[in-house]
């Protein structure tokens, strides 16, 4: 049992803070959405617990496929982006929006942790960064991203300062869709 904890413990930290993961999504105006992740799994059997640990009674599992080499895909579907800290593998996650006197949204993402400091072996496996790209419903007024695009914010994070800080966070605000 403690190697399976062991396990999925490594498999959240690839799936929050490693390079070589890629998480795509895109909020609708009602503030549901959908998200897809790829990262490297450890082993072929992960890929159903992962699976199960993606989701909950707010969050649907709409995409779970598997690569030779292990890179897995999962796609994920919410009516509210705040459901996605009630899942299982994002119980370190916290998810808030707020709603502004001037018509403004700010979503802000929070991961939780401690400093720690992985094998280079498993690093190298899993790659060197996050990347994180999110669509909002609405203009970006700011966020702590690495780029802003349009509607379009991404946040690249190299998995050497994810381990070093411990907890990140990733924060946008937009100007929702028919707001002034």
């Amino acid at each position: 049992m403690r190697t399976a904890v062991r396990h999925l413990s490594l498999l959240l930290l690839a799936l929050g803070w490693a390079s070589g993961c890629v998480i795509e999504g895109t909020l609708d105006p009602s503030g549901g959405g959908q998200l897809r992740l790829r990262y490297r799994l450890v082993s072929v059997a992960n890929l159903e617990q992962m699976k199960a640990q993606l989701a909950s009674p707010e969050v649907t599992v709409t995409e779970a496929s598997m690569t030779p080499d292990k890179r897995a895909t999962f796609g994920l579907a919410f009516r509210d982006v705040r459901a996605l800290q009630a899942v299982p593998a994002l119980a370190n996650t916290r998810v808030a929006v707020a709603d502004e006197s001037d018509g403004l949204r700010t979503l802000t993402v929070a991961l939780a942790g401690r400093p720690m400091t992985l094998p280079a072996p498993y690093v190298e496996y899993l790659g060197r960064e996050l990347r994180v790209t999110l669509t909002v419903p609405g203009d970006v007024v700011r966020s702590n991203a690495s780029t802003v695009a349009g509607r379009t914010v991404t946040w690249v994070r190299p998995l050497v300062d994810l381990q070093q800080q411990g907890a990140t966070a990733f924060s946008v605000t937009y100007r929702p869709a028919g707001a002034s």
